[in-house]
């Protein structure tokens, strides 16, 4: 019943976001329960700014569909997917599912 607030690593494609989790975890699970949420990315470099907004989010309990955002969001976190820690991060795509996100309403905002 309570909002439930997690930083995570994310990939935008399509004008969706796509977050691996681990399948039946407190993620996966509270968008099952629950597909509504809102989101807010911002960046570390610069002045404060960003973009906020609202979704519904879905669960894909695909392994290999995971794997592959694991390894978008490790390039785009880490800057390569070939490093040793890099691997280790992909490989945790076969126990992960995938939270879709699609934006219903989205909002930029700065300091």
């Amino acid at each position: 019943g309570s909002p439930m607030v997690h930083p995570v690593w994310f990939h935008y494609e399509n004008e969706m976001f796509f977050v691996a989790a681990d399948t039946g975890g407190l993620k996966a699970r509270s968008v099952q329960k629950n597909p509504n949420v809102y989101f807010l990315v911002d960046t570390a470099e610069g002045p404060p700014r960003g973009v906020r907004g609202k979704g519904v989010a879905r669960v894909r309990d695909d392994h290999s569909y995971a794997t592959e955002v694991t390894r978008k969001c490790t390039l785009k976190y880490l800057g390569t997917s070939e490093s040793e820690t890099a691997k280790k991060i992909i490989e945790m795509g076969r126990d992960s599912s995938v939270i879709e996100i699609i934006p219903k309403y989205i909002a930029t905002w700065k300091f």
